[in-house]
């Protein structure tokens, strides 16, 4: 599926700090490891659209 829209988020700064540990943990960049963060709470809630997948 095409990525085709883009979001700024501001967090606060220990927050920032985990999501870049853990993209560099996985050697990935931090916009993907916000993708598979958002994936995995949209899927908890029952609201992710169909089609759309956490691949790693």
């Amino acid at each position: 599926m095409k990525k085709n829209v883009s979001m700024t988020v501001r967090l606060e700064e220990s927050l920032g700090e985990v999501v870049q540990q853990l993209a560099e943990e996985d050697d990935r960049s931090i916009g993907y490891v916000l993708r598979l963060l958002l994936i995995e709470a949209l899927q908890a809630r029952g609201r992710l659209p169909a089609g759309l997948s956490a691949k790693k």
